[in-house]
């Protein structure tokens, strides 16, 4: 979001008066899970020296189809665990994020239902009960977040059913990915919010704008978004259940000279005024 360049990203973190990162991909021009040792040590150099701390690692973790079976589902992961919790000791993050799986034989235009994603994949909670329970025993917290397609999660109602699956203690809860959730086919709302809270964690924040249909059809602001970004902001800082909002770049047809950092910067000016909690 803020650039593809390291150094840059930062300073602009630095710059707005942001305290954290999320740390995803475009790092030395690779994903977190793909960095070497010496680059993990780089990185970790870079964001101290700028008085900055890491919160989440936002991995691939979980992000494959179950079609894939169980057996090479489970391997993919695995590979990937061993990356992250060496990531991890070098960079201290807060929380782990485990992205909620693809599931590609998902009736198109339906929406999901949990109880058909575990009659055909039931080895899936005791799979996702693996992942999490190697990363808190490593001494992490772990947040499991919803994707845009193809993703097992549409609906609160799948966050809630997929949770009831997992086994109790585990240090885990659920970052509400607003637009991706409206692109799985529920559009966001106050009710929603109401629906997730008693699982949320963190907001991942992207605008949007709805085409007739109710559907994204641009990329936008959140100021110019078509959904009640200030109310539900304000909402989820309120429940105390929030302590975390991440800002990333809007999905969407762009407009010409649309810029990710110009608008960040904007997205983040526009919610500390919707709410002076907002560091």
């Amino acid at each position: 979001m803020a650039g593809s360049d390291l150094a840059v990203a930062l300073d602009r973190h630095v710059q707005e008066g942001l305290g954290i990162c999320d740390l995803k991909d475009g790092i030395f021009g690779k994903r977190l899970e793909d960095l070497s040792h010496d680059q993990l040590r780089s990185l970790a150099d870079e964001i101290t020296a700028r008085g900055l701390n890491t919160h989440c690692l936002s991995t691939s973790l979980g992000d494959h189809d179950l079609a894939l079976g169980r057996e090479c589902w489970r391997q993919v992961n695995s590979e990937i665990l061993d990356h992250v919790l060496s990531a991890a000791e070098i960079l201290k993050p807060a929380l782990i994020r485990v992205i909620a799986a693809k599931d590609t034989s998902r009736p198109q235009g339906g929406a999901q239902n949990m109880n058909r994603v575990l009659a055909q994949h039931p080895w899936v909670p005791a799979a996702y009960d693996e992942i999490i329970g190697h990363i808190n025993a490593a001494g992490f917290d772990v947040v499991v977040e919803n994707e845009a397609h193809d993703c097992i999660i549409t609906s609160p109602e799948d966050v809630r059913d997929l949770f009831a699956t997992l086994k109790p203690g585990h240090r885990v809860s659920y970052t509400w990915d607003v637009q991706n959730m409206w692109q799985m086919g529920t559009l966001p709302s106050r009710e929603v919010l109401d629906k997730l809270l008693p699982l949320l964690g963190m907001l991942h924040l992207k605008g949007g704008r709805a085409g007739s249909d109710g559907t994204l059809k641009d990329a936008s602001s959140l100021a110019d978004a078509s959904w009640p970004v200030a109310d539900i902001v304000r909402a989820a800082i309120e429940s105390g259940r929030v302590e975390v909002i991440c800002i990333n770049p809007s999905h969407g047809t762009r407009a010409a000279g649309f810029d990710d950092w110009a608008v960040a910067r904007d997205d983040l000016r526009f919610i500390r005024a919707a709410d002076q909690r907002v560091a």
